[in-house]
């Protein structure tokens, strides 16, 4: 059962990214590709994808077992562990309605009714990235349940890292620009998914493997 969101959090955060909030930091985790689509359960449940990296910036960061993370804010209907990411190098993902400290940054507006997720290292390795170099980190991922108009345009994604020079913790927040399917081409996707769900149960059913009928 979806229930509403509240949509005040999705305004401020549009609002900040037309002050010029929106893009990478120079240094530390930055994204590549994020996307979000839907899938073909539950009305749909939104797959959420974020290509992540490692940027070196002007001075090079490294990442440090349990202190280096980042953290995207006010996702409605993040569906708790549900997360999906690397394994080399290793990270682990935590759920919470108020952030992860990213001190002295401060998100635009953390919804306490809407939970964020955080994505920490917890390898044993210091992972050096040199200044001018980047290394791509992988695929997060996290799935969310809510009304395709309750979906945010713009989501905050704030990191810490530490400046391999100085061995100081280094922070940044950035507002990320989602991808989203249109409307129209949401509209004709759900029938087709729904469709070919019906195909594979059908053909398990005469497998064998869906003993099963399916409630609607």
């Amino acid at each position: 059962m979806k229930t509403k969101i509240p949509r005040l959090a999705a305004a401020l955060v549009a609002a900040a990214a037309l002050f010029g909030l929106v893009g990478d930091a120079s240094a530390g985790f930055v994204y590549i590709k994020p996307i979000v689509t839907p899938r073909p359960i539950q009305d749909p449940i939104f797959l959420w994808e974020f290509e992540m990296a490692v940027d070196g910036g002007v001075d090079g960061v490294q990442l440090v077992k349990n202190q280096a993370f980042f953290t995207i804010y006010d996702i409605p209907g993040l569906i708790s562990g549900s997360n999906s990411q690397p394994t080399t190098p290793p990270f682990a993902a935590s759920f919470n309605l108020l952030g992860t400290d990213v001190s002295p940054v401060q998100p635009v507006v953390d919804d306490p009714a809407l939970l964020n997720v955080t994505f920490r290292y917890t390898g044993n390795d210091t992972i050096n990235v040199l200044a001018g170099q980047r290394r791509l980190l992988g695929i997060f991922s996290f799935l969310s349940d809510s009304d395709f108009s309750d979906v945010p345009r713009f989501i905050q994604l704030a990191e810490q890292s530490i400046n391999r020079r100085t061995g100081q913790f280094e922070s940044s927040l950035r507002i990320v620009r989602v991808n989203l399917p249109e409307p129209t081409s949401l509209a004709l996707f759900l029938p087709g998914a729904a469709l070919m769900g019906t195909i594979v149960w059908r053909r398990r059913r005469r497998e064998g493997t869906e003993p099963v009928e399916p409630t609607a």
